[in-house]
């Protein structure tokens, strides 16, 4: 309660939640108070005066453990955004229970205030919430802090006189007029399955195994109804179904049910694509490892037999120091072939293409997934990447595609901007293609690393071996360090540039 009594005048006294034992009726009695909730967005009915400020600061998104995963892993963006919207507007609403009840909401800070400017967010809202920002925001950034207070005390006033009804609700009225609200691809599949949730996490903490799958079963269905954008989510809780089917089958003795439930894992493999975390997980008793992917079989092939031949190991810790030291700096001539040679070092066809306009290097791994790489290296840490980068970049696999003589790129195949600004601009997030992604270059230099820790790993223990085992090894090792290409991708794809908030 440190930043309540920071927030609290003089002489004002300050209610801590945690002391409260006949919910908020201490606190509504209070002449003044300042009540401090950290991440807490329901619950709460504090109506007419007894609340008449609520003040929210930050975003409050990836709030747990498992909503990190399903914001990056589990490539469930949608759901969690979902999610944030709803807490932003309870929050705001805590205080505003009925029609004619009003409260002013403070937001606070630089996060919360571009969140709330971001047009999918702001789109989502119901009009009469559009109509409320838009004229909270020009307010703000017309009017000096005199003026902002003259309409506060209009505001809280409104029942004594007529300024506030006859100056300002005219705007707002004509802010609800052109305001439409758009809810973003999967929201009616999202919202028709909460209920479900809700039981399916109910009946698994009970131990309930058989409900909680038939209730994440259904969850699937109704978010599969979402399609590409609620994929991430219907994967996961496919796993979920198929990992409580297990549980269920164990108890009752039922082989039938288990071999069920591994068929569940394999068909959420599926609707990720080449999402690894299901690969990465832990395999159902009695259940083998699933197969390499085309994909990861390219990149282990081309490493095993390049073992096979027989490898000077000197060279190829020199290539490896080259690449990191190449990585470090800012100077493209220096990290572009540094980044190439990284794809070689994953088991990729790696190289700069050449002709006007092409990226800085390309990691092909045959024609089940090529990464293009836009290398923005020598970038100042400041500012945003601009409008027209986002665009060549949107080309970059279509122009691959040409030069190699095919239609179009592997699915899933994608174009990497690297670059250490903090920032892109806010037409190329508009006009940024999905397949377009945007990564710090600290991040290629993990993937470097971990990288080295492979090849370091390779060249001790594959002496003696056989071929088969040579090719376990090099697959166990790449799986253990997250450098299969299925990870890579996933690791340099955690985030489009068009969902990027700006």
């Amino acid at each position: 309660m440190d930043d309540a009594r920071a927030l609290a005048q003089p002489g004002w006294p300050v209610l801590d939640v945690d002391d409260v034992k006949d919910g908020m009726k201490p606190f509504a009695k209070l002449k003044n108070g300042v009540c401090g909730l950290a991440a807490r967005y329901d619950g709460l009915d504090l109506p007419g005066n007894e609340c008449r400020t609520v003040a929210l600061d930050g975003v409050p998104d990836q709030d747990n453990l498992q909503e990190r995963f399903l914001a990056s892993r589990a490539r469930a963006g949608n759901a969690i955004a979902a999610r944030v919207r709803t807490r932003v507007i309870q929050g705001a609403g805590r205080c505003t229970r009925g029609p004619r009840d009003t409260a002013i909401v403070l937001i606070l800070g630089g996060e919360l205030s571009r969140y709330l400017s971001r047009p999918e967010v702001i789109g989502a809202l119901e009009p009469e919430l559009q109509a409320e920002l838009t004229f909270g925001r020009q307010s703000s950034q017309e009017f000096n802090a005199d003026e902002v207070m003259e309409n506060v005390r209009a505001f809280l006033d409104q029942e004594k006189g007529d300024t506030w009804r006859e100056e300002a609700e005219p705007s707002l009225a004509d802010f609800r007029r052109v305001a439409d609200q758009i809810l973003p691809e999967g929201t009616s599949a999202l919202a028709a399955c909460v209920a479900d949730e809700v039981h399916a996490w109910a009946a698994a903490f009970a131990g309930a195994w058989d409900v909680a799958a038939q209730h994440a079963h259904e969850i699937a269905r109704v978010v599969g109804s979402g399609g590409a954008s609620t994929a991430g989510y219907r994967a996961f809780w496919m796993y979920l179904e198929a990992a409580w089917s297990d549980e269920a089958a164990e108890r009752q003795k039922d082989a039938g049910g288990r071999a069920a439930a591994r068929s569940l894992v394999r068909q959420a493999e599926k609707v990720m694509t080449l999402g690894s975390w299901i690969r990465q997980m832990a395999p159902f008793p009695a259940m083998e490892r699933e197969a390499l992917s085309a994909t990861d079989a390219v990149a282990v092939k081309t490493l095993a037999t390049r073992l096979e031949a027989g490898v000077n190991q000197g060279k190829v810790r020199r290539q490896i120091g080259e690449v990191q030291s190449g990585l470090a700096e800012r100077s493209p001539s220096k990290y572009e072939p540094a980044l190439t040679q990284l794809g070689v070092l994953l088991g990729a066809n790696s190289f700069k293409p050449h002709g006007k306009g092409r990226c800085d290097s390309v990691w092909l791994w045959g024609n089940e997934l090529w990464l293009a790489l836009e290398a923005k290296s020598d970038h100042e840490p400041t500012g945003v990447v601009a409008d027209k980068e986002v665009r060549q970049a949107n080309d970059q696999l279509r122009k691959l595609a040409s030069d190699q003589g095919v239609e179009v790129a592997p699915a899933e195949s994608a174009t990497v901007i690297i670059s250490p600004k903090p920032g892109i601009d806010r037409d190329g997030i508009k006009g940024a293609e999905a397949h377009v992604h945007f990564v710090a270059p600290a991040l290629i230099a993990e993937v470097a690393y971990d990288t080295a820790t492979v090849w370091e790993e390779l060249l001790t223990k594959s002496a003696g071996r056989t071929v088969p085992q040579i090719r376990e090894l090099v697959a166990e090792t790449l799986a253990a360090r997250g450098i299969l290409p299925s990870q890579v991708r996933e690791r340099l794809t955690h985030e489009p540039v068009n969902a990027r908030a700006t």
